[in-house]
């Protein structure tokens, strides 16, 4: 669902579009997540014959429209009562930081003055998220200006600074006046009342904490009421700026955590309650436990079967990072009948309090180690907290019900090695050891065919050319395969490298495709000139090249990585690279393009157990994801989420925020290695973002 603002015009005499660029400007500068995503606009003019001062003229009649995305709990007006809904004390400062984070963006990064900031215009999520919206008011200065003076001043009464509403003097101070009034406003209700606020809020922060949390909330609350009186200064000069702001709430949350861990047994919330498996005669049956920790601990868990003889995986462990969700996969082996007698399994749970412990859990264990770590952390200090047995249930499904897996199970295939999504019909391809190449349906979450690409090699790499209705393959004996998937027949195929193929991509408007290999080469081919290759890259990397990608952007350039522990950048036109950015310290296996706010990234996955953030525009790494417990063996980028996805060999996904490159959350599948990541493109999904990325 999308939200469309249509601007109202007062003639249809042809006048200047100049407010309508002026917010456009704005709008297209911003991508934070505290700002309401802006997804487009039209901008459509006819000519119509109109009476126009007595006389019919020939006028433009124009059509402004803005497409946001749409934000489901409305403004923060409808919840700036004295109840507030009911939200409690955490929850408001929640959305006062998030505002203030919005307004340091706006402010810092993109030198955007509001200038029409009030809670209509402040919208919350599901999760009340607040996002800055309407910007027809905003000011954008450049590099070196901070004020200037307007004639005209336009805004909401009581949220207007007095130097905006006597002089039209427009600083970012104006905006800060406005943050002031809606601090004020989230704290005390509509009226703004001061008097009392910090005393009902004691006495209600009293009746829910223990003293000590009740203590802190209450001070925090007293000092946003002197920030928000600061920020309400009328003397322009006393005000603060945005980021001094954010540092004095900074300053309040010292002691502002009420000590879960330790006073409430119930460290993780396990959904669904019992493991669910949806029975299948003779397959694998896979199920899925979402652990969400809600405190500000790290959780170590360890859960095994009451039968390991009946499951693919005899244990599962791991830790929790707080205010996280950890997504297991557990596989019930092949069975001819359901369970008939009660199973169970174990789970245990666990505090980690030191970074040492931390360290000793995500570094220092191998795949066949994992099954001691818990005892030895235990030794080490860590108290244990909690033991719970979650009840199986494996049964025919109830067709009414949503207990059926959306998992497509390749298990009928070879080892999948290689996978990619099409463009525009709803379909997977998936490539596997055995040589063959599978095509999925991933709404009916059924194969939609399959054949044999090459008998004796493995498939290492297989993608879409959506435009001429192809899959091209390349295979272990470096040979490239075309079919055409309709048909299932194949158009060609040709000796292309005297190796294995790693990589192959495809040129979203051009007849190309770019080839790489174990013998260091990278080839460009010419599907309209017979395949010929019209392009050979120079033998630059000293190992083999393990993936290459096209520029999103500009796609004249391409990005290759390699076991010689550096990320390349090339130009189509050139047999040599441009940039070679090196900083793994072990092979580098993947990358891909994403950008962030206005700017490009490319992400690198290494055998060194970490992804790196390389910025394009300053041609350095800036930001190491660390974490995995073994070698990063796929990286992906949603295409609509603010979302990085990178997959290790130790069988975990973790996401990433991709504007502040926080973990936001871990899918553990055992010790299945992870080889393949993708995204489904081209078709718009129910999903929506927050602070908490939904698994």
């Amino acid at each position: 669902m999308v939200a469309v603002k249509k601007l109202c015009l007062d003639s249809k005499v042809t006048i200047e579009d100049t407010p309508f660029q002026e917010e456009v400007a704005c709008l297209m500068r911003t991508k934070h997540k505290n700002i309401v995503r802006f997804l487009g606009y039209c901008a459509d003019t006819q000519g119509i014959m109109t009476k126009y001062e007595g006389r019919y003229v020939l006028a433009d009649e124009r059509v402004r429209l803005l497409c946001f995305e749409f934000v489901r709990n409305g403004s923060l007006d409808r919840l700036v009562t004295d109840e507030f809904g009911g939200l409690g004390w955490p929850e408001r400062y929640r959305i006062i930081k998030g505002i203030c984070q919005g307004l340091r963006y706006l402010h810092e990064e993109r030198k955007i003055v509001h200038l029409d900031l009030k809670p209509q215009n402040i919208l919350l999520d599901q999760n009340n998220v607040p996002k800055i919206t309407d910007f027809g008011l905003s000011r954008l200065f450049d590099e070196q200006k901070t004020r200037t003076i307007t004639l005209e001043q336009r805004g909401t009464r009581g949220y207007m600074s007095p130097e905006y509403i006597e002089g039209g003097l427009i600083t970012f101070k104006a905006d800060i006046f406005s943050l002031g009034v809606i601090i004020l406003e989230v704290i005390s209700g509509k009226e703004r009342r001061t008097e009392n606020v910090h005393k009902n809020w004691m006495n209600r922060l009293q009746r829910t904490l223990s003293y000590t949390s009740a203590e802190a909330y209450s001070q925090q609350v007293q000092r946003c009421i002197e920030i928000a009186s600061i920020c309400k200064e009328p003397d322009i000069h006393k005000r603060p700026c945005i980021g001094d702001v954010i540092s004095m709430l900074n300053a309040t949350e010292v002691g502002c955590q009420e000590d879960e861990a330790v006073t409430s047994p119930e460290l993780l919330g396990i959904h669904p309650a019992e493991l669910r498996f949806a029975f299948e005669p003779n397959k694998l049956i896979p199920c899925s436990l979402h652990l969400t920790n809600s405190t500000n601990y790290r959780v170590a868990f360890r859960i095994h079967p009451g039968s390991p003889e009946r499951y693919f995986t005899e244990w599962l462990c791991g830790v929790v990072p707080p205010m996280s969700t950890y997504t297991l996969i557990v596989v019930m082996k092949e069975r001819e009948q359901p369970l008939l007698d009660m199973d169970e399994f174990m789970m245990e749970q666990s505090i980690i309090m030191a970074d040492e412990e931390l360290k000793f859990i995500s570094q220092g264990k191998a795949d066949t180690e994992y099954n001691t770590f818990f005892t030895e952390i235990e030794e080490k200090g860590v108290v244990k907290v909690k033991e719970q047995k979650l009840t199986v249930v494996c049964g025919v499904c109830d067709p009414r019900g949503k207990t059926t897996s959306e998992i497509m199970s390749t298990m009928d295939f070879d080892k999948m090695v290689t996978m990619d999504v099409h463009p525009t019909k709803p379909w997977i391809i998936t490539g596997h050891f055995n040589g063959d190449i599978c095509i999925w349906n991933h709404q009916t979450k059924k194969m939609v065919n399959s054949f044999e690409v090459t008998r004796e090699q493995e498939v290492l790499t297989a993608k879409f050319v959506s435009r001429k209705q192809w899959i091209v393959a390349g295979g272990g004996d470096g040979r490239i395969f075309v079919y055409n998937y309709d048909t299932m027949k194949k158009v060609t195929s040709f000796k292309a490298l005297s190796n294995q193929i790693t990589s192959l991509a495809i040129h979203p408007t051009q007849p190309y495709v770019l080839s790489a290999s174990y013998d260091l080469i990278i080839k460009l081919w010419d599907w309209e000139n017979d395949w010929k290759c019209s392009r050979v890259f120079k033998e630059e990397h000293q190992s083999s090249v393990m993936q290459i990608a096209f520029n999103p952007r500009d796609t004249t350039v391409f990005a290759s990585v390699s076991k010689d522990k550096t990320l390349k950048i090339w130009s189509v036109d050139s047999p040599r690279s441009k940039l070679t950015l090196p900083g793994h310290s072990s092979n580098i296996r993947c990358l891909d393009y994403f950008t962030s706010g206005d700017k490009q990234y490319v992400i690198t996955g290494s055998d060194d157990c970490t992804a790196k953030i390389w910025d394009m525009q300053i041609k350095r790494c800036v930001r190491t994801l660390e974490g995995h417990a073994n070698r990063v063996t796929a990286v992906c980028s949603h295409p609509e989420l603010p979302i990085l996805m990178t997959g290790s060999r130790d069988g975990t996904v973790r996401l990433w925020n991709s504007n502040t490159f926080r973990l936001e959350g871990i899918l553990n599948f055992g010790l299945r290695k992870v080889h393949a990541l993708g995204c489904m493109k081209g078709s718009r999904r129910n999903v929506t973002g927050g602070e908490r990325i939904p698994t």
